[in-house]
């Protein structure tokens, strides 16, 4: 149920809540699970293999900010 709203929530269609029918919760309540959602964008530079010391390689540029997100939660 809930991985349906977040597919909805990914292709841009917002919401001010929803109704998870979770067969663990008893109670009716107003909740939040703690998801936190962000973009970062990272830069990079091409570069042909032969010359691959004049790029930026962007997955290598994001780890340390990927770490630094996730040691910050």
């Amino acid at each position: 149920m809930v991985a349906a709203h977040l597919a909805c929530f990914e292709r841009g269609h917002i919401a001010d809540g929803f109704i998870a029918t979770e067969p663990h919760w008893i109670d009716v309540c107003v909740a939040h699970p703690g998801i936190l959602y962000f973009r970062v964008v990272v830069e990079g530079k091409s570069a042909h293999a032969g010359r691959g010391h004049l790029g930026v390689n962007a997955a290598v540029e994001a780890a340390p900010h990927h770490q630094a997100c996730w040691g910050a939660l």
